[in-house]
């Protein structure tokens, strides 16, 4: 045997895991191997996060018998608020904008992939990214930290709708009664770009554009950069965003407008989101 492929998601996500130990300089056998008995030493863990699933009981203690121990009750994790650090975000999507991952862990859609490196962007700035530590961000990566297991999170090949689709993200993000994720208010959504005025723009915003006649929004992208002051009055072309299909670092905002219709017969539809301190198991 000398390889195996697979449609099922867990192994598709032990071979992404596997792939970046041996980017990492180790054999596939020595990298499996390794994360054969990591899973194993983190089953307990496993099981206590079993009892944060909403609807999940937490076992009843049971006396031992016949010499079998009892149940252990299962504790439910505690959540916590994380706050919103744009600078953070802004140093992931500078970094990452036009520069290939140099460790490979931070997943990329083949295709259209402005919304997950703006999901990752988001993720960086909630505390996922690490700062000068490729090694702690890589494994937050790939231990979802500051992700939602199965509703906002990086995959081999993408992440889950509400990580990578425009329309998931906003909606996902938009909604004020989720408990867990990522929160952000969103303005404008519906209306031409000139609902937004340039000087409330902030580093951390999101933009997501589409052209006046197309039904859904089509491009996400991440504000990096804006140049305000005596002699930069507050203008789109001094607003600056950063995003990926196509990978452009520091594109001026007022070139994103024109490219999506800016004031022709068929103008530039604009929407933006700004985030807030958000909730996570971990």
């Amino acid at each position: 045997i000398v390889g195996i492929r697979s449609d099922n998601a867990d192994h598709l996500r032990f071979e992404g895991a596997v792939a970046l130990r041996v980017a990492d300089g180790k054999s596939v056998r020595d990298a499996a191997r390794e994360l054969k008995e990591e899973r194993i030493a983190a089953l307990p863990g496993l099981v206590r996060e079993m009892g944060s699933v909403p609807g999940a009981q937490p076992s009843e203690p049971s006396t031992a018998k016949d010499g079998v121990a009892a149940a252990a009750t299962v504790e439910p994790m505690a959540a916590a608020s994380y706050s919103y650090n744009a600078s953070r975000g802004d140093e992931y999507a500078e970094r990452f904008a036009t520069t290939k991952h140099p460790l490979g862990y931070y997943y990329a859609y083949v295709g259209g992939n402005c919304t997950n490196f703006v999901s990752q962007c988001v993720w960086a700035a909630y505390g996922g990214y690490v700062s000068g530590n490729d090694t702690a961000s890589r494994n937050n990566m790939l231990n979802k930290v500051r992700m939602v297991p199965n509703v906002w999170q990086a995959g081999t090949g993408g992440g889950t709708p509400n990580w990578e689709s425009v329309s998931s993200f906003w909606t996902y993000t938009v909604n004020s009664t989720k408990t867990r994720g990522p929160m952000a208010t969103g303005y404008n959504n519906g209306a031409k770009y000139t609902g937004i005025a340039p000087a409330d723009v902030r580093v951390g915003n999101v933009f997501q554009v589409r052209r006046k006649s197309q039904s859904v929004y089509r491009h996400s992208v991440y504000v990096t950069m804006t140049i305000f002051g005596p002699l930069d009055p507050p203008t789109w072309s001094r607003v600056y965003v950063s995003q990926h299909t196509p990978e452009v670092k520091n594109r001026m905002a007022s070139e994103l407008i024109e490219a999506w219709g800016g004031d022709t017969a068929d103008p530039c539809f604009m929407r933006r989101l700004v985030f807030r301190s958000g909730t996570f198991d971990k």
